[in-house]
């Protein structure tokens, strides 16, 4: 079966065909998802033992997916933003309310 690799999210991997907009047929091929705008998502409390995800992590991720050559074997796949069912996966509802889900 196709698997997507999402550096934000994971544990959702049993998501990834509600994941992509137009997904490219994967023929058995891993899909990643990576864009730039993941770059923005920034913990407010500085805690890191709380919030892992930073700016830096994903860049690091990124730049070892892509100078060992996975990045190339994957099929890119389309971002798009979450919705609060997804980020209520993860996150408190009232966490996706204060933080910006979608409205």
């Amino acid at each position: 079966s196709d698997t997507v690799l999402v550096p934000t999210i994971n544990n959702v991997q049993s998501l990834a065909s509600d994941m992509v907009t137009d997904p490219p047929p994967l023929s058995g091929r891993t899909g990643i998802i990576y864009d730039s705008i993941m770059l923005k998502h920034i913990c407010t409390c500085s805690n890191p033992v709380v919030h892992k995800e930073s700016p830096g992590r994903l860049s690091s991720i990124w730049a070892r997916l892509t100078e060992t050559g996975v990045a190339n074997r994957c099929a890119r796949l389309k971002s798009r933003k979450a919705t609060n069912e997804e980020l209520e996966l993860i996150h408190s509802p009232e966490h996706v309310c204060k933080y910006g889900g979608m409205r």
